[in-house]
This record gives C-alpha cells, sequence and structure tokens, in this order.
C-alpha cells in the first residue's frame, strides 16, 4: 500500500525520508501536491534551495527504490509561489521538475521528501 511507504536514506551526509500517504483520492478527486504537503508537514518537509541543490548534485546516490515515485518537495520557485520542486526517474535518470503545486503527479506515485531526525 501507498501509505505504507517510508523509504529512508541519506545523501552527502543529510539524513531523509520519502513517505507515502494514506489515500491520496477523496471522493472523486485526486488530492494534489499542496494537499499532500500539507498532510505530511511536521515542520520537516524540504523547501530549501539548498536542499533541492544538494539533490540535484547527487543524484547518482539517490536509492533504486526511489524510482518508481515522484519525490516532491516543498521549494517554491522565486518566479511563482504555486510552483514546486520534484525529482523524478525516467530514460534512466533522475530529473528535477518545477510543476504547479495542484498537479497530479503524473509522473509517478508520489511521495513527500522529509528531513529524517
Amino acid at each position: 500500500m501507498h501509505c505504507e511507504i517510508c523509504i529512508q536514506f541519506e545523501l552527502a551526509g543529510r539524513k531523509f525520508e520519502a513517505v507515502g500517504i494514506l489515500e491520496r483520492r477523496i471522493g472523486d478527486l485526486w488530492v494534489d501536491a499542496r494537499e499532500l504537503i500539507s498532510r505530511m508537514n511536521n515542520g520537516r518537509v524540504v523547501n530549501s534551495e539548498e536542499i533541492v541543490h544538494l539533490i540535484t548534485d547527487h543524484t547518482q546516490d539517490l536509492p533504486s527504490e526511489l524510482r518508481p515515485y515522484c519525490i516532491v518537495t516543498n521549494f517554491r520557485s522565486k518566479f511563482n509561489e504555486f510552483v514546486i520542486a520534484m525529482f523524478v526517474y525516467r530514460k534512466c535518470q533522475w530529473e528535477q521538475v518545477d510543476d504547479f503545486e495542484t498537479a497530479d503527479c503524473y509522473y509517478g506515485h508520489p511521495l513527500v521528501l522529509r528531513h529524517r531526525e
């Protein structure tokens, strides 16, 4: 089940976890990235440019278990506060995708990226 997913990993000495949520569907509506983040936000959701750059610089070190998922951050674009950074694995490599927080994460099942204590 998607709600039981919690993939823990380290990048450059920093600890992270990519976490699923209980349900993505409410009635006939899909839960968007904004709602995913609010449900999973315990003060540890990744939201800084520094961490997004760290991930971009170390994509080769991301665990292969993350490949089927869309990794969602809460880092917002300087140009549009409704655009957030996400990471997807396609064409045999990780890519940063900046998309609207209301996107349905058609890149894969979304996991929210959080700092791990």
